[in-house]
């Protein structure tokens, strides 16, 4: 077999290598196509079928070279897509590509119908015996005789084989469709075939140390939304306990390191799992957390809440409260209109409340609006017990909008509760609906350990120092692993100054103050109260690309493992689409709006390609499409002057034909 091409292959060397390829391509294609036609119109004879496969146990060498071919032109196909679009070369490189494809695809296949895999019942036992007597039985055996560089081919193909279908289920307007022709595996199916041959290949890796190829392994599952798949390969047989170390970090350098540890909590309390993975998985827990993960919880289950007595956390001390309140109080009278006289009679919201210390303390000195949301009924029937006049719903803080249905004039988030959002995506979404419930020049006061200083500075950092050294790619966030007592650990979320400054830009808040406490004996914690203010003059839909994107970056947003798909009211899109159509006109995007309330905003599809991230948006018509990404609007009224604009130009314009005779098809969405 070929050794695998490198990066820097000189014109010469890559030239005879794709002449390789074509003779390979050629030699597969007299045996593959032959079958092929014969589906087409009815069943080949057996013998053929057996006489076929025997002759394809020979060219295991003309798959590699086709497959080193295939590597070339797709990427020779999308380098040039970029720097010469439409253009004969880029639609030449493209076909070679598809061309290379094809035979890879038919040899994998060969040997059972493709309109078995379109089947959504599945193979039954003789398609299983078919498909292992085939192409599929053939490269599952060579996978051992690849070269290592031609096993991280052998995975984008695969990628590839599963990437394809399932744009084809999830997208009816698939950009492949037409180029596939007729032939449409489903996706199910493919995945369930490949599955083992995956599994396979994450043994090969990891026994050859090779973390480029275990990580484009999940990188395939991640582009299709398949994390279950994923996490089966996680648990293949065979392996030592640093090596499966190795493949839960590249795992998590994929789908995100939270993400993994929940994972990793769930499989250590699984009483369905065997004993030797459990005890595994919890030694992976605590390499990767530096604990011991036996009688620790990893994630912020709802068991975590009901154990731990919150009215004896040692932030309820009464000076605690005290302290606090009276930040609160300065924020009050920092208020528009607002004087000692009237001051109790303004809309106080208490998210995150806890046993409702703040809300008691407010009540006592006088405040008469106050309303307490908590997540734990036992603490809401607390806060009743205590002072049935202050109103309590119980809910979720992600779901404000539904919940309190008004919008206050002090909105606060006390007792570091805000850093339960442990991920960029939930802190964005916590402050979206934060946001949303504070009014025009209203505040919005939360609090965060200060994640330098003291003693939780040492244990963020030792989290950081720890995770790096095992191969987690540096994360953007300050995650910590800490907890009210020794048997209750979990992870939490600090914002730095700087990703403050981020969420106020992208729901424009402007901060008001921030004030530092120290606490402890040895004051070896010290907190920072932030005060910000809805201002009504700040304008989030001029925020340029740039300035978008930077701020994603800042807050973690564009690391591994975020959900792209998590709505923002205040944007009026989902984040992934945000990044797809925020362009010069910034948050502004009032196609894009008006698009999700008639429900017919665009998913974004995120796909890994090794160092790339790219979206791609489907389930919206090219017309849609090119609207959104092209209008210059900056708010609504601009938008509806253009769209009445453009509309009296396709009057016009049909009027015209009308009178030249000319027959104008309707179209029943805006274009440009």
């Amino acid at each position: 077999m070929e050794p695998q091409v490198g990066n820097n292959l000189s014109q010469e060397n890559e030239t005879h290598k794709l002449g390789l390829a074509d003779n390979a391509q050629t030699i597969l294609d007299k045996i593959l196509l032959k079958q092929r036609y014969s589906y087409l119109f009815g069943t080949p004879p057996k013998e053929d079928v057996t006489g076929n496969i025997e002759a394809l146990k020979k060219e295991k060498d003309s798959f590699c070279r086709v497959l080193e071919g295939w590597e070339i032109a797709s990427q020779k196909s999308k380098d040039i897509s970029w720097t010469k679009p439409d253009s004969e070369e880029s639609r030449e490189w493209y076909q070679k590509k598809i061309d290379y494809y094809n035979a890879l695809d038919n040899f994998l296949w060969y040997g059972i119908s493709e309109e078995k895999l379109t089947e959504h019942k599945g193979l039954n036992g003789d398609d299983i015996k078919d498909l292992k007597a085939g192409g599929y039985g053939i490269l599952t055996e060579m996978i051992d005789e690849l070269p290592s560089n031609l096993q991280g081919s052998f995975i984008k193909f695969l990628n590839e084989e599963m990437k394809l279908p399932w744009e084809d289920d999830v997208s009816t307007t698939s950009y492949h469709s037409e180029k596939r022709g007729k032939f449409k595996i489903e996706f199910n199916n493919v995945k369930e075939q490949l599955l083992p041959i995956y599994e396979k290949l994450v043994k090969l890796s990891v026994e050859n140390g090779n973390k480029d190829n275990l990580r484009n392994i999940f990188y395939g599952f991640k582009n299709v939304d398949s994390d279950k798949e994923a996490q089966n390969t996680l648990e293949v047989d065979g392996l030592s306990d640093e090596q499966r170390l190795q493949v839960v970090v590249e795992y998590a350098n994929v789908f995100g390191y939270m993400h993994t540890i929940d994972f990793l909590s769930r499989k250590i309390k699984s009483e369905g799992l065997g004993t030797s993975l459990r005890k595994q998985y919890g030694y992976v827990y605590g390499e990767l957390e530096g604990e011991k993960a036996q009688g620790i919880a990893a994630d912020l289950s709802v068991d975590i809440y009901q154990k731990i007595d919150f009215s004896q956390y040692a932030l309820n001390h009464p000076e605690v409260t005290a302290r606090e309140a009276d930040v609160l109080e300065r924020v009050i009278m920092s208020l528009e209109n607002v004087v000692e006289a009237n001051k109790h009679n303004i809309e106080i919201f208490d998210v995150g409340a806890g046993v409702g210390r703040h809300s008691l303390e407010l009540a006592k000195r006088g405040y008469q609006k106050i309303t307490a949301l908590d997540f734990e009924q036992k603490h809401i029937d607390y806060i009743r017990e205590h002072n049935p006049e202050i109103k309590t719903i119980q809910g979720n803080w992600h779901e404000l909008d539904k919940l309190y249905g008004k919008k206050a004039d002090l909105v606060f988030i006390f007792g570091r509760s805000i850093t339960h959002n442990r991920t960029p995506q939930e802190m964005l979404h916590c402050f979206d609906q934060l946001v949303g419930v504070t009014k025009e020049n209203g505040r919005l006061c939360f609090d965060f350990e200060d994640y330098s200083y003291g003693l939780r500075g040492e244990k963020i950092s030792s989290l950081r120092k720890n995770i790096t050294a095992k191969g987690i790619v540096p994360l953007r966030s300050e995650i910590i692993f800490d907890g009210p007592d020794d048997s209750h650990r979990f992870n939490r979320q600090i914002l730095r100054p700087d990703q403050v400054k981020a969420v106020s830009d992208l729901f424009g808040l402007k901060i008001v103050s921030n004030e530092h406490q120290s606490f402890g004996d040895s004051t070896e914690v010290k907190d920072v109260y932030y005060t910000l203010e809805k201002d009504s003059e700040v304008d989030i839909k001029s925020m340029t690309q740039s300035e978008f994107n930077e701020n994603l970056r800042v807050l973690g947003l564009l690391d591994a493992g975020t959900d792209y798909d998590v709505y923002i009211d205040a944007w009026g899109m989902t984040l992934g689409q945000a990044v797809v159509y925020v362009r010069d006109m910034g948050l502004g995007n009032e196609h894009i709006r008006k698009l999700n309330k008639e429900g017919r905003g665009p998913k974004v599809i995120l796909r890994n390609d090794e160092k790339l991230i790219e979206m791609t948006a489907i389930g919206m018509n090219a017309r849609d499409d090119k609207f959104a990404r092209t209008v210059k609007s900056r708010n609504i009224d601009q938008y509806e002057e253009m769209v009445k604009t453009i509309q009296k130009r396709k009057a016009k314009l049909a009027r015209k034909n009308r009178k030249h005779g000319k027959i104008m098809r309707p179209a029943s969405n805006i274009s440009i």
